[in-house]
């Protein structure tokens, strides 16, 4: 698929409200490299933007807050550690492509599960505390991910994935 081609068709999903774009929540101009586009599912919208209490009792307004500014950062085009796994991380196998967006500094840490549709284009489509996953990776991790691939295939169809390094993913800046 050509940039041209996923554009339309995120485009066509945003119209028919099945992807929503992610505004940042604080007025920063984006990083000088320009900044990353997010879409959310209205379920992870809703999850990460409750308009009323969270649905999960367990999730805090701090956890919450962390998460929004891991958002944030990603969006506005900040530094996000991937080497480490401490902000976003690409999750094993890499055939399959599925990444995850972490919130760690405040408990309950949440996690975002999405995809790169192409370099600083991310779709995030499920979401999960990290309480709920197990600590070694295990079933619940990989029906995090096979849900995640259910949703990508239902929203964007087969696509061929940018395999490339990480980074380039990312990109961070210099």
């Amino acid at each position: 698929m050509t940039f041209l081609s996923i554009m339309t068709i995120i485009s066509q999903q945003v119209g028919a409200g099945r992807l929503i774009p992610y505004r940042p929540t604080v007025a920063r101009r984006p990083h000088p490299q320009g900044p990353r586009q997010l879409w959310l599912t209205p379920e992870t919208y809703k999850w990460c933007q409750p308009p009323e209490n969270h649905p999960d009792s367990r999730v805090t307004d701090d956890s919450l807050a962390h998460l929004g500014d891991q958002l944030n950062a990603f969006r506005l085009g900040e530094f996000m550690d991937y080497r480490d796994g401490i902000d976003i991380k690409r999750l094993s196998p890499d055939k399959r492509d599925i990444w995850e967006i972490k919130s760690h500094l405040k408990k309950p840490q949440l996690r975002i599960f999405g995809w790169f549709v192409l370099p600083k284009l991310f779709v995030a489509a499920h979401q999960a505390l990290r309480d709920d996953l197990e600590k070694e990776k295990g079933p619940k991790w990989d029906a995090a991910i096979e849900r995640t691939e259910e949703l990508r295939t239902a929203l964007i169809g087969s696509i061929d994935f940018f395999h490339l390094d990480p980074g380039e993913y990312v990109r961070n800046p210099k």
